[in-house]
């Protein structure tokens, strides 16, 4: 009985490794009832990244391309009948960039999206080239040799940014100390927990050493 398990669990791994989910899409343009994902693969051992595109029926890899550059400020695109560069940039870094002929060019394909089932990809001739129905996808590659999409490795576009968030001290509730000037205590445990860090504030007159704060902000805050 455990050896049939294991080979089950075997074969739906084997079965869904090459497929997308909508429902993993976080980032979405355009407007109607049917839906697209778009999936850029900058063949750079990075993971290639998804958009979703909502349409009526019909479009083009042309619209599909500019809405999703409109609605995602990280990506950037040139081109008209075929692409001709892809970038995106995040908190100022340049994590993919493809250049048109530096060194390689973007092929373009087509492909059903079935839930649970391998993508099956077909060459997709240009930009202009339409699209018809609902449940698609498109897959722009970037490889001299006209290299499919790497299915197995899709990881959804994400607005998060990378940047760590500046903590203000008009956000911190336990204080201790008197005085015009203030300090903050920051404390990881490094826990894994949720938060792992925390902050108090100090108010002083004259520039208190690391043990006078510590000792004044734990007679403060029992928890501590």
């Amino acid at each position: 009985m455990k050896k049939a398990i294991i080979l089950m669990t075997l074969l739906l791994i084997a079965q869904s490794i090459f497929s997308i989910s909508f429902d993993d899409i976080e980032i979405w343009a355009g407007t109607g009832s049917k839906q697209a994902a778009l999936i850029i693969d900058w063949q750079d051992d990075q993971p290639a990244m998804m958009w979703g595109y909502r349409h009526s029926y019909m479009f083009t890899g042309n619209e599909m391309l500019n809405a999703i550059v409109e609605a995602d400020e990280h990506l950037f695109f040139n081109g008209s009948s075929f692409v001709n560069d892809l970038i995106y940039v995040k908190d100022g870094d340049t994590l993919h960039i493809g250049l048109h002929g530096n060194p390689n060019y973007w092929s373009l394909h087509q492909s059903d999206v079935t839930e649970g089932e391998d993508l099956n990809w077909s060459h997709l001739a240009g930009l202009n080239f339409t699209v018809m129905g609902d449940n698609k996808a498109m897959g722009v590659s970037y490889g001299i040799d006209d290299p499919e999409v790497n299915a197995d490795n899709i990881i959804p576009a994400t607005n998060d940014s990378n940047e760590e968030e500046e903590l203000s001290f008009d956000e911190l509730l336990a204080w201790a100390g008197e005085g015009s000037n203030q300090s903050m205590l920051v404390i990881d445990f490094n826990s894994g927990d949720d938060p792992q860090s925390f902050a108090w504030g100090y108010h002083w007159n004259e520039a208190p050493t690391g043990e006078a704060m510590m000792n004044a902000l734990a007679e403060a805050d029992p928890r501590l």
